[in-house]
Protein backbone atom coordinates (compact mmCIF):
# COMPACT_ATOMS: atom_id res chain seq x y z
CA UNK A 1 0.00 0.00 0.00
CA UNK A 2 1.12 3.48 -0.83
CA UNK A 3 2.38 5.24 2.31
CA UNK A 4 -0.73 7.64 2.59
CA UNK A 5 -3.17 5.17 2.65
CA UNK A 6 -5.41 5.22 6.34
CA UNK A 7 -6.79 1.82 6.44
CA UNK A 8 -10.30 2.09 8.56
CA UNK A 9 -10.53 0.12 11.89
CA UNK A 10 -13.43 -2.72 12.07
CA UNK A 11 -14.12 -4.18 14.55
CA UNK A 12 -16.80 -7.16 15.89
CA UNK A 13 -17.41 -10.59 15.61
CA UNK A 14 -16.24 -13.01 12.64
CA UNK A 15 -19.04 -14.36 11.75
CA UNK A 16 -20.17 -10.06 11.42
CA UNK A 17 -17.45 -9.42 9.48
CA UNK A 18 -20.01 -9.33 5.79
CA UNK A 19 -22.07 -7.05 7.76
CA UNK A 20 -19.84 -4.61 9.03
CA UNK A 21 -18.12 -4.54 5.42
CA UNK A 22 -20.83 -3.59 3.80
CA UNK A 23 -22.35 -1.10 6.45
CA UNK A 24 -18.28 0.39 6.75
CA UNK A 25 -18.65 1.04 3.04
CA UNK A 26 -22.50 2.33 3.00
CA UNK A 27 -21.96 4.37 5.50
CA UNK A 28 -18.06 6.24 4.48
CA UNK A 29 -19.45 7.21 1.38
CA UNK A 30 -22.53 9.16 3.18
CA UNK A 31 -19.62 10.83 5.24
CA UNK A 32 -17.90 11.70 2.94
CA UNK A 33 -20.10 13.77 1.44
CA UNK A 34 -20.26 15.57 4.42
CA UNK A 35 -16.88 16.21 5.53
CA UNK A 36 -16.36 13.46 7.59
CA UNK A 37 -14.27 10.24 7.59
CA UNK A 38 -15.02 6.80 9.11
CA UNK A 39 -11.83 6.41 11.10
CA UNK A 40 -13.35 3.73 13.22
CA UNK A 41 -16.31 1.17 13.85
CA UNK A 42 -17.23 -1.76 15.67
CA UNK A 43 -20.30 -3.87 16.66
CA UNK A 44 -20.80 -5.29 19.61
CA UNK A 45 -22.44 -8.15 21.27
CA UNK A 46 -25.42 -6.04 22.11
CA UNK A 47 -25.71 -5.31 18.60
CA UNK A 48 -24.56 -1.76 18.55
CA UNK A 49 -22.40 0.31 16.25
CA UNK A 50 -19.62 2.24 17.49
CA UNK A 51 -17.92 5.01 15.17
CA UNK A 52 -15.40 6.82 15.28
CA UNK A 53 -15.21 10.35 12.81
CA UNK A 54 -12.95 12.75 11.92
CA UNK A 55 -13.47 15.70 9.62
CA UNK A 56 -11.92 16.05 6.60
CA UNK A 57 -11.31 19.27 5.83
CA UNK A 58 -8.76 21.73 5.62
CA UNK A 59 -6.49 21.98 9.06
CA UNK A 60 -8.91 19.39 9.92
CA UNK A 61 -5.61 17.52 12.24
CA UNK A 62 -6.54 20.58 14.58
CA UNK A 63 -10.35 20.10 15.12
CA UNK A 64 -11.44 17.45 17.50
CA UNK A 65 -13.62 13.99 15.61
CA UNK A 66 -16.59 12.65 17.48
CA UNK A 67 -18.07 9.31 18.26
CA UNK A 68 -21.51 8.26 17.71
CA UNK A 69 -23.44 5.32 18.66
CA UNK A 70 -26.07 3.73 16.94
CA UNK A 71 -28.71 0.56 17.46
CA UNK A 72 -28.53 -2.64 14.59
CA UNK A 73 -31.80 -2.87 14.27
CA UNK A 74 -32.82 0.60 12.40
CA UNK A 75 -29.48 2.24 12.04
CA UNK A 76 -29.64 3.26 8.51
CA UNK A 77 -33.09 5.06 9.72
CA UNK A 78 -31.14 6.37 12.79
CA UNK A 79 -28.39 7.65 10.13
CA UNK A 80 -30.36 9.09 7.73
CA UNK A 81 -32.29 11.05 10.59
CA UNK A 82 -28.85 12.86 12.12
CA UNK A 83 -27.25 13.57 8.29
CA UNK A 84 -29.98 15.08 7.52
CA UNK A 85 -30.04 17.50 10.96
CA UNK A 86 -25.92 17.60 9.91
CA UNK A 87 -26.48 19.00 7.07
CA UNK A 88 -28.59 21.54 8.32
CA UNK A 89 -27.31 23.27 10.81
CA UNK A 90 -24.34 20.78 12.47
CA UNK A 91 -22.23 21.15 9.82
CA UNK A 92 -21.22 24.92 10.79
CA UNK A 93 -19.57 23.70 13.87
CA UNK A 94 -16.74 21.61 13.58
CA UNK A 95 -15.02 20.13 16.47
CA UNK A 96 -18.11 21.29 18.81
CA UNK A 97 -19.42 17.44 18.82
CA UNK A 98 -18.11 14.71 21.12
CA UNK A 99 -20.56 12.60 20.98
CA UNK A 100 -23.91 11.65 18.73
CA UNK A 101 -26.22 8.66 20.39
CA UNK A 102 -28.59 7.64 17.69
CA UNK A 103 -30.30 4.94 20.09
CA UNK A 104 -33.56 7.26 21.24
CA UNK A 105 -36.66 5.98 18.90
CA UNK A 106 -37.87 9.61 18.18
CA UNK A 107 -34.18 11.36 17.18
CA UNK A 108 -30.74 12.00 19.31
CA UNK A 109 -28.54 13.15 21.64
CA UNK A 110 -25.23 15.14 21.09
CA UNK A 111 -22.88 16.33 23.56
CA UNK A 112 -19.99 18.90 23.17
CA UNK A 113 -16.67 19.29 23.96
CA UNK A 114 -15.58 21.47 26.55
CA UNK A 115 -14.59 25.03 26.02
CA UNK A 116 -11.24 24.71 27.05
CA UNK A 117 -11.17 21.42 24.80
CA UNK A 118 -12.26 23.05 21.57
CA UNK A 119 -9.35 24.43 19.08
CA UNK A 120 -9.69 27.29 17.65
CA UNK A 121 -10.84 26.94 13.39
CA UNK A 122 -10.61 30.15 12.54
CA UNK A 123 -6.35 30.81 13.37
CA UNK A 124 -4.52 31.91 10.23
Amino acid sequence: LPKNVVLPQLIGSTHEVAVIWDKYKQWSTKFARQGLRLKKMSLSKQHLYTLQLIYTAKNAGHINGFEMVLAESNADDQMNAFLSSYRQSLIDYPGRIKTVDLRYPSGFSISQHEPEELVRTDQN
